[in-house]
């Protein structure tokens, strides 16, 4: 047990630096309006992502949670953030920065829904 709390405190720290390189990239990119040049701003935070979303795939494994239920709603909108991260980049790059801010708003949304369904688990069947 002490190897999943372990992961646990990982992966809630993966969490919480991911969200920060999000808040930070989307401020270079979206408001001030700079490229994403820098290697560890463009492939730093792909690598946190996949060892979050690892992590969080193992401790799935090992506590045997059903895929539908609040873990399976959480992935969901994990899910939703990953992707609304790659569109609003993508979409700040292309110069089409309006529609970059609607997909970081909505990367942002995703990930505190996520977040709070982590905490709280609700029951949903």
């Amino acid at each position: 047990m002490d190897s999943y709390i372990a992961l646990k405190h990982t992966h809630t720290l993966l969490a919480f630096i991911s969200i920060l390189g999000f808040g930070l990239r989307g401020h270079l990119a979206l408001v001030m309006n700079r490229p994403l040049t820098n290697p560890i701003i463009r492939i730093g935070p792909h690598v946190i992502n996949l060892i979050f979303i690892v992590l969080g795939l193992v401790m799935w494994h090992i506590s045997k949670l059903p895929l539908l239920g609040w873990f399976g709603l959480k992935m969901v909108f994990v899910l939703a953030y990953f992707a609304s991260d790659g569109l609003a980049f993508s979409r700040a790059k292309q110069g089409l920065r309006s529609q970059g801010v609607v997909f970081y708003v909505l990367g942002l949304i995703a990930f505190l829904i996520a977040a709070w369904i982590a905490v709280s688990k609700p029951v949903l069947f």
